[in-house]
């Protein structure tokens, strides 16, 4: 069996009708332009994460936040411009242009610069260094959309905070989470990073978090030494679904409300 998805894992615990529909009858899933576009971001965050040093020696001397805002946003522009056109003529060959894939990345964008550069300031006024020695002491250091993969699993996690002895997971949600933990999609999810970034960076990896933007809430994941076995079970039977027959429906049909194949699934008898 070929590596998993691991976003896959969340999908069949919430409604296994859903994955089947994407995955084995391949509805929802006609977007002939999405994996060029994922594979551009992919490549645009991965030479973000390889020039981040760079950035924070570069730094002499106290600068304010917007400064250090401009500073990133310039090179991830300079970024950014260079790939998108590297990809221009496979976007033309989809109909889609360069302009109109700029204009759908770059809040993404946007969204890191702030973030990594208020991480930096905020450090940088605490320690009051700079350069080599900012870059040599600061941390958590950060990589993002970062893609991981071993013979089981395969995945892109959305954040990697990178400590001397160790390395955190965490996985951004926009939704809100449970009163209390996280969803069981959500655990998986991040126990499954945990065993891919381990294997992947050899630093132990302690602990891991789900951060609900929506509720503003980051929740602890502790590493589980069992739950490899119980992974290797749930991806045993998410490949019997995907080669089984259509799911039933889900009991909680309130899980169906925002659901995006909802008019297709309804079609469908089970």
């Amino acid at each position: 069996m070929r590596p998993m998805p691991i976003n896959w894992i969340s999908t069949y615990l919430y409604c296994k009708r859903k994955l089947y529909l994407e995955q084995a009858m391949e509805i929802g899933s006609s977007d002939e332009k999405y994996p060029l576009k994922l594979d551009l971001k992919y490549r645009i965050f991965d030479e973000i994460n390889s020039v981040d040093e760079e950035i924070v020696k570069s730094i002499k001397s106290f600068k304010k936040l917007d400064e250090i805002q401009m500073i990133f946003r310039r090179k991830y522009y300079e970024i950014a411009n260079v790939i998108i056109e590297e990809g221009e003529e496979s976007l033309s060959k989809i109909n889609y242009s360069v302009a109109n894939f700029f204009h759908e990345i770059w809040p993404f964008i946007l969204k890191e610069v702030n973030f990594r550069a208020d991480n930096l300031f905020n450090f940088m006024i605490r320690r009051k260094i700079y350069s080599d020695e900012l870059w040599k002491e600061l941390f958590p250091k950060h990589l993002s959309e970062v893609r991981l993969e071993n013979n089981m699993l395969k995945g892109v996690v959305d954040r990697i905070e990178i400590y001397p002895e160790h390395i955190v997971p965490v996985e951004l949600k926009n939704s809100k989470g449970p009163n209390e933990g996280v969803w069981p999609g959500d655990r998986l999810q991040v126990e499954g990073y945990m065993i891919l970034a381990e294997g992947n960076f050899g630093k132990k990896v302690k602990h891991g978090f789900v951060n609900y933007l929506g509720s503003g809430e980051k929740r602890l994941i502790k590493n589980n030494e069992f739950v490899e076995d119980y992974l290797s079970t749930i991806l045993d039977s998410i490949d019997k679904c995907l080669k089984g027959k259509l799911p039933n429906f889900v009991k909680n049909r309130n899980k169906c409300t925002k659901c995006p194949l909802k008019g297709e699934c309804y079609k469908i008898k089970s």
